[in-house]
């Protein structure tokens, strides 16, 4: 994947074991030209994915987001490399 894209007040959420960690992005644009290579293979990678493809305009339920992401860890088609996400610094658990 290529280019740049833009997120706008999106509350960013990591489920791993042991809890969901959530950090809000702020009023400012958030731009990231390339997925880090710790986040691939990740739930973070398919929703990266999902952004890219909306060209980041979509307009996002951070609460249908988050149901979302637990949801799709609860399921049981999830595998323990899913489940292996980098910690973010001023999260809560």
């Amino acid at each position: 994947m290529s280019g740049t894209f833009t997120i706008f007040d999106v509350r960013d959420v990591t489920v791993q074991p042991g809890g969901i960690n959530t950090a809000f992005i702020g009023p400012k644009d958030l731009k990231m030209p390339f997925l880090p290579d710790a986040y691939k293979g990740t739930i973070t990678e398919l929703s990266w994915h999902l952004i890219a493809a909306s060209d980041g305009t979509a307009a996002y339920e951070p609460r249908k987001a988050a149901e979302a992401s637990v949801n799709a860890v609860r399921n049981s088609s999830c595998t323990a490399p899913m489940l292996n996400l980098p910690s973010r610094k001023g999260s809560m658990a």
